[in-house]
């Protein structure tokens, strides 16, 4: 991108919209996989039951344990950081001209510790 810059090309301001569409894209898959992790979680709550007359202590206690059971430690590193990439890259190109694929930044070192 500096180098677009640096040359003053002309494909400079759509290799940035490119660039924006394409961490939007990671922002919404990213988003999408944590909520569809979440329902498990919001269904056993409410199936739970728990009491509001119950302790603080207690609900806390439903709480975790419903968590413990149903959510996900790490939704992003079980649908895979490649193929959350590869994804928004797809979804990118669906909406930019093929040669400023070329452009889009190397995102992967942002996403590492999702791996882990």
């Amino acid at each position: 991108m500096l180098q677009l810059a640096a040359s003053r090309d002309p494909r400079l301001r759509a290799a940035l919209l490119a660039e924006r569409h394409f961490w939007q894209e990671l922002d919404r898959l990213r988003i999408r996989l944590y909520r569809a992790a979440l329902r498990p979680y919001v269904l056993a709550i409410g199936r739970s039951r728990i009491s509001g007359e119950a302790s603080l202590a207690e609900q806390h206690a439903a709480r975790v344990a419903c968590a413990e059971k149903s959510l996900v430690q790490n939704p992003v590193a079980g649908h895979g950081v490649g193929r959350l990439i590869d994804e928004a890259r797809a979804a990118t190109a669906a909406f930019v001209q093929p040669e400023l694929l070329e452009w889009l930044p190397n995102v992967r070192p942002y996403f590492t510790f999702l791996e882990e």
